[in-house]
This record gives C-alpha cells, sequence and structure tokens, in this order.
C-alpha cells in the first residue's frame, strides 16, 4: 500500500509535503501531539486492542486534533463472507463508546448512503459510517 500510495501521491512525495510510513497501530513511531488530524478507513475491524489503540492515535494527536475513523456497519458487514473471517464488527454507537473510552471528546457519526454494490451475487444497500472525535 505505501508503494501504490507513493505512486498515485508521487508529486507530494518529491516535494515532501507527504509521506508514507508502515506501523502498528499498537506504538506508533510518532512523538506525543504530532499530528492535526488522523484519518483511518476499513482498519478498525483489525485493531487488536482496539480500546488502547484509539489512545495510542489520541496520544500522537495534537490538542484539539481530530480523529476520523470510517467502517461499515456490523449489519452489513455480516452479509458479506469474507468478512466473517477476522473482522471485528461495529455499529456507531460501539465505536463512539469505544473513542470516549479512550479520552476523545465531541463524538459525532455521520453516515452517508452510497450506491448499491452487487457482491457475492447479492445486492447491498451501502452506507459508509464516519465517526469523528476530538483530542481537547
Amino acid at each position: 500500500m505505501i508503494e501504490e500510495a507513493s505512486v498515485l501521491n508521487k508529486a507530494f512525495v518529491n516535494s515532501k509535503s507527504v509521506e508514507f510510513h508502515e506501523a502498528s497501530i499498537e506504538n506508533l513511531p510518532f512523538n506525543d501531539n504530532a499530528f492535526d488530524c488522523i484519518t483511518t478507513t476499513n482498519t478498525l475491524y483489525f485493531w487488536p486492542q482496539p480500546e488502547d489503540n484509539a489512545k495510542e492515535l489520541l496520544r500522537v494527536l495534537k490538542p484539539n486534533g481530530k480523529l476520523l475513523v470510517g467502517y461499515r456497519s456490523k449489519k452489513l458487514m455480516e452479509q458479506i463472507e469474507l468478512s466473517k473471517f477476522g473482522f471485528t464488527k461495529y455499529e456507531a454507537i460501539n465505536v463512539e463508546s469505544l473513542l470516549s473510552k479512550a479520552g476523545f471528546n465531541n463524538i459525532t457519526t455521520q453516515i452517508e448512503k452510497e450506491p448499491d454494490l452487487d457482491f457475492d451475487g447479492k445486492t447491498l444497500k451501502m452506507e459508509g459510517f464516519y465517526t469523528v472525535g476530538y483530542k481537547e
């Protein structure tokens, strides 16, 4: 993914306005208070210790920093065969609670309707869930 992202963002990489790093969510190789904003999409399902991992994201956010977590709902994911193996599934209330326990504030979730998707012979009503939390 780093190689692909580097190719797709070559101009930004060359201008040194973007860097890509491979790291574990359990021990991010960044200083405290390093980032204004963190986004993650479709990774939450695989976090080994979700509350601790959210605390690690909080650690590297600057005060007033924003975390955006993008995911699919548990209800939708349970309709996809692939997600039966190794995925932890969440509803918005679970993600909001997780971020709250980790120390995030002003937590909200927005649901975006998306075009239907044919997947494994089924037509799925697609929605993207986006939960945001802030570091005080």
